[in-house]
Order: structure tokens, then sequence, then C-alpha cells
């Protein structure tokens, strides 16, 4: 199946007629990079196949088995049993997972990649934007300490890194560090709609204000806070007083909440 197919079936589901793009809201670098990644992906076969029950009962947790032990490493099998649960008024689905495990100790046997690390993303800056690697280095070193933030690697085409944030709403992405073209901060205000909007604001004010930034406040609020802002590291955060400002402007708002 070509991207275009595969896009032309999502646009049938979509209640608005979106596409794959749009519905991720990507855009420029992130749509390229989503649109190459989907398409090696179809042309390769490799995918993760989720199969949905009430129930997950032995015979299917043998398939599971079977289909992750006779498969190539490209293809995850899990299986999620979503067991409807009710408490007063309150209604749920809560979700067990059985072969994940498997799938993962299946890639890494076979050499696959699953995510990047952080040192990944530290030494492909150091090779390939050896004068922006340290600029990474001292923001990410400078909010590590911050109670309940964390960085995890993504599966992106180079290597990149998401900034986790468990705090008292529930798990938060403030931002991503991005490595294709040119290293670049994304700041994801669509990843944190449970915080404040008026901390959010003040966010997008301080962000504003670094020299050569495009983000604006009044694009923030015009999108409803599910905007995704980019910071070019070689021509926004190339200065020790702009990364102390995009430290402290992430500290205020991981810290007033």
């Amino acid at each position: 199946m070509s991207f275009e197919e595969l896009d032309s079936r999502w646009r049938q589901r979509h209640p608005n007629n979106s596409g794959i793009i749009e519905s991720l809201g990507a855009q420029d670098e992130e749509a390229v990079a989503i649109e190459a990644a989907l398409t090696e992906n179809l042309r390769l076969g490799r995918f993760n196949l989720v199969l949905a029950v009430d129930r997950i009962n032995d015979g299917l947790r043998r398939i599971v088995e079977f289909m992750n032990d006779r498969t190539s490493a490209d293809l995850s099998v899990v299986t999620m049993e979503l067991r409807y649960s009710k408490h007063g008024d309150v209604e749920m689905l809560v979700p067990t997972v059985f072969g994940a495990e498997l799938a993962r100790a299946k890639a890494q046997k076979a050499g696959t990649k699953v995510s990047w690390s952080e040192s990944d993303v530290h030494d492909y800056l150091e090779t390939h934007w050896p004068s922006e690697a340290p600029v990474v280095a001292r923001i990410l070193d400078a909010l590590r300490l911050l109670p309940g933030l964390s960085f995890v690697g993504t599966s992106a085409i180079t290597p990149s890194l998401i900034a986790r944030w468990d705090g008292p709403n529930g798990v938060t992405w403030p931002f991503v560090v991005y490595t294709s073209k040119q290293p670049y901060l994304r700041i994801n205000f669509h990843w944190m709609t449970a915080l404040p909007e008026a901390d959010l604001l003040q966010l997008a004010a301080a962000l504003e204000q670094l020299p050569g930034s495009t983000v604006s406040s009044a694009d923030v609020v015009a999108k409803k806070f599910k905007s995704r802002p980019s910071l070019p590291v070689a021509t926004v955060l190339d200065t020790t007083l702009a990364q102390g400002a995009f430290v402290a402007a992430m500290r205020a708002l991981l810290t007033s909440t």
C-alpha cells in the first residue's frame, strides 16, 4: 500500500475528512519526516498489530506468542484486553496488554532499534552539528533536576528526544529536541492542554521575547493552545541569555502547577 492509499482510507474514516498529516497537526520538516517514515514502513511491512478484545484467553496468548516467534523483527503482535468496569456513574475500559515484552525482546535480539536514547542524540549532534551540541546539552542539564521531568528517546528518523513531565495533572510532554536538517526544539502546546491556560500563555509570552523567535502568543490563543512552534537552536537559542530565558520559562511552567 502506498502512503497516498493509506491517507485516502484515513480520510474516509475521519469525521472531518482530514488526512494523516493534518490529523497529527504536523508541519514543515516533521510532516515530511512522518510521510517518509510511513512510506518506508509500508514498503517494508513494518508495523505493530494490535488485537483488541474484551477478554484474553489462553488460545489468543498462544497465537500472539507463535506470531512473535515466527515473524520478522519489523512486525510486533500484541493483544489488548479492554475490560469494562463501572463505579457509580463512572464507566471505563481497563486495558491489559499481552505480547509487548515478547515483541520488544524479538526486536532487541534482532538488533532492531526500538527507540533512540539521549546519548544517541548527543552523539549525533556532536558529529553533525558540533556548534549546536553544547547548547542542547546545557539546556537539558539545566532542566533535568526539575521534579518529575525526564527525557525519553523517540523513534524518529534521526535521533530525537522528548521531555516528559509527570506533574499533578498527569503526564505532559513540554518539548521535543529534533536533529533533522537543523537542530530545533519544538514546543508542544497541544500536549500540555491539561495545564492551566494562563500558565501556557505565560510560557508563550516568554518565548515570544527571544530574539528571532516565531512563537506568537496571539497564534497560540487562536489555535486554542494546540500549536507546535519551533525554536531553531542555531538562530534562536544560540546565546547564553536565550538559553537561560528558555530554561527559566520552562521552570516557571513546571513549578507553578
